[in-house]
C-alpha cells in the first residue's frame, strides 16, 4: 500500500484554518445584516455575541465553513462590532467564548439553509472521496475536488482533522478492495510471473553470477536512444513484459484499475530499489502495475523509434534525390550550349527545308527524295542524339 503521507502541506494547512483576508469592500459585503439575519441578532443577549455571529456568518459566506474564534482577525472584529452597535454606543470589546460560537453555528446554517457536516453529509463525502481515489487523484486533489464538491451542494466544508479522516479512510477501503480481488483471483501462474521479477538475470546459458541484477531492474531500464545496441535491447526487454502481460491479464482486468492508479503504484516501484521492493509485504499490487505501465510505456517508445527510424530515413532519400538531381544537372548543364548551338543550326535547315518545299520549279518526288535525304543527314542524327540531354537538364 502506497504510504499514507499529509493532504496538504503545513502553510497549505494554515491557509485553510484560517479566516479569508477581506478587503474593506468584502467587509461589507459578507458582513451586511440583511432581514432575514435581524431577527436572530436581535434574539442575542449581548452586542459582543451579535458581532462574534456576524463574524461568523460573514467567514461562512466566503469559505463555506467555520473557524476558531481565536483565529478572528481584529480589523474583521471592529467591523462587526460597529455594524452591531448603536450609534450612541461604544461597540463591544472581543469577547466571543466557543462555546457560544458552536451554538450560533446551528442558527447560521439554518438561515443560510445550508447541511451541517453530519452523518448523511458525511456519507455523501465518503462516497465522493471514494470515487475520487479510485480514479487515481492524489491526497490534495481529492481534498479540492471535495471542498467543491460540499460547496456545490449545499453542504459544511469540515475542518482539516475530518477530512484527513475521510480520505485515509477512502485510501484504506480502496487498498483493501483490490488486496481482497488478489486474495481471491491471482493464480499460481501469476504469482509465478510476478516473482519471476525478482530473480537474477541470466546471459543466455550462462547461470546467473552472485550480483547478476534482477530481472525487475533490467526491464526498467528503458533507452529512448536511436542506436542499434539501445533497440535491440528494448525489443527484448518488450517481449519479456509482453509474455507477462498477457500472463497476468485476466487479473489486471479483475482489478480495472484506472490509469492514474496505475502510474502511480509503478512509479514507486521505479523509484525503489529492487531489493527494496523484493522485501515489501503485499508487493504483488506494484509489480502488476510496474507490468502493465512499463508494458504499454515500453511499446508507445518502440512505436515512436519506428516513426523517427521512418522519418529519417523519408528524408534521407530526400536529401539524396536533391543531391542526385544536382549532380546531374551540373553535369549537364555543361553540354547546355552545345545543344543550343544545335537547336540554331536546326533553326537554319528548318528555313532552308521551307524554301525547297515552296520551290515550284522541282516536281514533288525530287522535294521528296531532298526532304528525306536531309532527315538521314549526319547533322539531323546528331540533333536528336542531344535531346535526352535536354530532358536530363529538366528531370
Amino acid at each position: 500500500m502506497p504510504t499514507i503521507r499529509p493532504i496538504l502541506e503545513k502553510s497549505h494547512q494554515r491557509e485553510f484554518e484560517t479566516p479569508p483576508n477581506f478587503t474593506y469592500a468584502q467587509r461589507r459585503f459578507f458582513f451586511q445584516i440583511t432581514d432575514e439575519i435581524k431577527p436572530v441578532l436581535a434574539s442575542l443577549d449581548t452586542r459582543a455575541n451579535q458581532a462574534g455571529f456576524l463574524l461568523q456568518l460573514g467567514y461562512f459566506r466566503a469559505a463555506c465553513r467555520f473557524f476558531s474564534p481565536g483565529t478572528f482577525v481584529q480589523k474583521d472584529w471592529e467591523f462587526a462590532a460597529r455594524c452591531v452597535s448603536r450609534k450612541e454606543s461604544a461597540p463591544p470589546k472581543p469577547g466571543y467564548a466557543d462555546s457560544t460560537a458552536r451554538r450560533h453555528r446551528s442558527l447560521i446554517l439554518t438561515v443560510l439553509e445550508v447541511m451541517p457536516f453530519a452523518d448523511a453529509v458525511r456519507e455523501r463525502c465518503q462516497q465522493e472521496a471514494n470515487e475520487l481515489i479510485a480514479q487515481g487523484l492524489r491526497p490534495p486533489q481529492v481534498f479540492g475536488s471535495l471542498c467543491d464538491f460540499l460547496r456545490g451542494h449545499r453542504m459544511e466544508i469540515p475542518a482539516y482533522s475530518a477530512f484527513v479522516d475521510v480520505v485515509n479512510r477512502a485510501i484504506q477501503a480502496f487498498d483493501t478492495h483490490l488486496r481482497q480481488i488478489l486474495h481471491t483471483q491471482l493464480d499460481g501462474v501469476q504469482r509465478g510471473a510476478l516473482l519471476s521479477l525478482m530473480e537474477q538475470t541470466a546471459d543466455g546459458e550462462t547461470p546467473p553470477y552472485a550480483t547478476a541484477p534482477m530481472q525487475l531492474t533490467q526491464l526498467r531500464n528503458t533507452q529512448e536512444l536511436m542506436s542499434l545496441k539501445a533497440i535491440r535491447e528494448n525489443v527484448r526487454h518488450f517481449r519479456t513484459l509482453k509474455t507477462l502481460y498477457h500472463r497476468c491479464r485476466p487479473i489486471l482486468e479483475a482489478l480495472s484499475l484506472h490509469d492514474a492508479v496505475v502510474e502511480e503504484y509503478a512509479l514507486e516501484v521505479m523509484r525503489s530499489r529492487s531489493w527494496q521492493v523484493k522485501r515489501w509485504v503485499g508487493q504483488e499490487l506494484h509489480l502488476l502495475c510496474f507490468i502493465q505501465y512499463q508494458y504499454f510505456y515500453l511499446n508507445d517508445t518502440l512505436a515512436k523509434t519506428l516513426v523517427m527510424a521512418t522519418e529519417n530515413s523519408v528524408n534521407q532519400c530526400e536529401k539524396n534525390y536533391k543531391a542526385d538531381r544536382q549532380e546531374r544537372y551540373s553535369h549537364n548543364l555543361g553540354q547546355l550550349t552545345e545543344i543550343l548551338h544545335e537547336y540554331i543550326g536546326q533553326a537554319k535547315r528548318l528555313d532552308q527545308m521551307q524554301e525547297a518545299s515552296y520551290d515550284f520549279s522541282k516536281s514533288m518526288d525530287e522535294k521528296f527524295r531532298t526532304l528525306l535525304a536531309d532527315l538521314r543527314s549526319p547533322e539531323t542524327s546528331s540533333f536528336l542524339a542531344k535531346l535526352p540531354l535536354v530532358r536530363d537538364l529538366y528531370a
